[in-house]
């Protein structure tokens, strides 16, 4: 009878024990996070304020509202700390799974879904992102929801529930993020590819609403980004490799430092990527061929634009783990020997990202409490990266004054405005650090918070120190992801 049980519901009971297993390194993950870091500190900072306030400053951001303003209503709820809004993160996540199995299905089969499901949970990516107090799982989860309504428009007729539901998730989804727009241009491709006409109808009539609430937000947006020169933008000064573009797909996979072990999985996505086209080519029908160009097309993004980071593409993230699970299914292998592959590819990747959790742990109340421990006698503690001047306000819980540097002319008396205008530019130059003196005046000790992404001006502000009689007395480094070295400087009287 047990037995007949588990044959039974072999599938129920399979998805179960992957969201399980996913669950369970995410929480690991969760408990080894440490602190906030700016992206989070930003989102829980400005979700502390008025709704009215909200959309005053984030009309000038990156992207649209709707997750801060959904932690503004958590945060009435509960308070907005570390745990409370990473596990919302989570909650976002795992609720992803879930649906990415039904998507999984609904497309394909569920064989396909369960190995989809099995591939995102053990992600490092999605790992990373379920516990950081972002948009991103929100996104993937919208993404999904999106797409699984969106198939309802090849059928042979569309309920009011399915159109209602597409366009409810649709317009959440674009309300996320910039980058979730490339989910919609691939349903946008697929459908017109179709030629259905009742059903492109359909569909562009809910991209028409769609679209005029987002240029709501996006016009003035728009003009408050032209005030500052985009290319100054951190991530257009990053440095761009020929193989970005494949390590931002594989990152939907895994994370890794040696080439070889890198070499295996780019291998490995190219067999079921392979297999895919090879398969498809020869027996799927022609609606599995059109779900498997969308797929195809939600992956281009990522594969393209080199410049960004994949967490930006994980609403697209879906077509490359329902590829993967679809070409990895049509492996000419049997099925004992299938089950034994991804139960060893599994146990690779938990070690893999074990191996991680360090690198994503930040110690931002490290660094406050060494500011508290070491403000005797310091005049002021300056922050060369402006911005970061939120994080030691929150975790700093001294006296001493703090001044962010931001040698700007055109900056406002409003901290909350330049924050939100000026925190995704590259604004520290050899031509305006002398302004630095401005902010020191007639200081004799101070304490230095020092981090840039840009290799080129990374020792600007050091220099500078050095250059203008001044002595490193205290250091505090900690070697890890967006985390600042500490410097505690004294003038050197001649």
């Amino acid at each position: 009878m047990v037995a007949n049980f588990f044959k039974k519901n072999l599938s129920s009971i399979t998805l179960v024990l992957l969201i399980v297993i996913g669950l369970l390194l995410r929480i690991y993950f969760l408990i080894h996070r440490g602190s906030f870091w700016f992206d989070e500190l930003f989102s829980v900072h400005f979700a502390n304020l008025s709704v009215g306030q909200i959309w005053y400053y984030l009309v000038g951001e990156n992207n649209p509202p709707f997750y801060i303003l959904l932690f503004h209503f958590f945060g009435k709820i509960v308070p907005l700390t570390e745990y409370s809004t990473r596990c919302l993160s989570l909650l976002f996540n795992i609720l992803a799974l879930f649906f990415l199995y039904l998507l999984g299905k609904k497309m394909f089969n569920r064989r396909v879904a369960l190995i989809a499901v099995l591939f995102s949970s053990l992600s490092l990516i999605q790992i990373v992102y379920a516990v950081e107090a972002r948009v991103y799982s929100l996104l993937f989860l919208l993404a999904i929801l999106s797409t699984y309504f969106y198939w309802d428009f090849f059928g042979p007729k569309i309920s009011r529930r399915s159109f209602g539901l597409y366009f409810i998730f649709s317009i959440l989804l674009i309300w996320c993020h910039l980058f979730s727009w490339f989910v919609i241009l691939a349903q946008a491709v697929v459908i017109i590819w179709q030629r259905r006409q009742a059903r492109i109808k359909h569909f562009f009539l809910a991209q028409a609403v769609i679209l005029g609430s987002f240029l709501f937000w996006f016009i003035p947006a728009l003009y408050r980004k032209l005030q500052v020169p985009l290319l100054e933008g951190w991530f257009f000064k990053m440095p761009v490799y020929i193989f970005n573009g494949f390590k931002n797909i594989s990152y939907f996979l895994a994370a890794v430092d040696s080439h070889i072990i890198a070499a295996f999985i780019y291998l490995f996505i190219f067999a079921c990527l392979l297999a895919v086209i090879w398969y498809g080519h020869k027996k799927d029908d022609h609606l599995t061929r059109i779900k498997i160009i969308y797929c195809f097309i939600l992956i281009l993004p990522p594969f393209l634009i080199v410049f960004m980071h994949a967490k930006y593409f994980l609403g697209c993230s879906l077509g490359f783990y329902l590829l993967i699970a679809k070409g990895f299914d049509n492996l000419t292998l049997r099925s004992r020997e299938k089950v034994l592959a991804l139960v060893g590819i599994s146990i690779f990747l938990i070690l893999l990202n074990l191996s991680f959790v360090n690198q994503f742990h930040f110690y931002w109340q490290e660094i406050g409490g060494y500011l508290n421990n070491n403000q005797v006698g310091v005049d002021k503690i300056i922050v060369s990266r402006y911005n970061h001047a939120l994080l030691v306000d929150k975790y700093y819980q001294g006296g001493v004054p703090v001044a962010g540097f931001l040698p700007v002319a055109e900056k406002s008396d409003d901290d909350d405005l330049n924050l939100v205008k000026y925190n995704w530019v590259n604004y520290l130059k050899k031509e305006n650090i002398g302004q630095l003196a401005d902010i020191i005046e007639d200081d004799d000790k101070i304490i230095l918070i020092e981090q840039e992404l840009i290799a080129d001006v990374r020792d600007l502000v050091l220099e500078w120190f050095a250059a203008n009689n001044w002595q490193i007395v205290g250091q505090l480094s900690i070697k890890a992801n967006e985390t600042p070295e500490v410097f505690i400087l004294q003038r050197i009287n001649n």
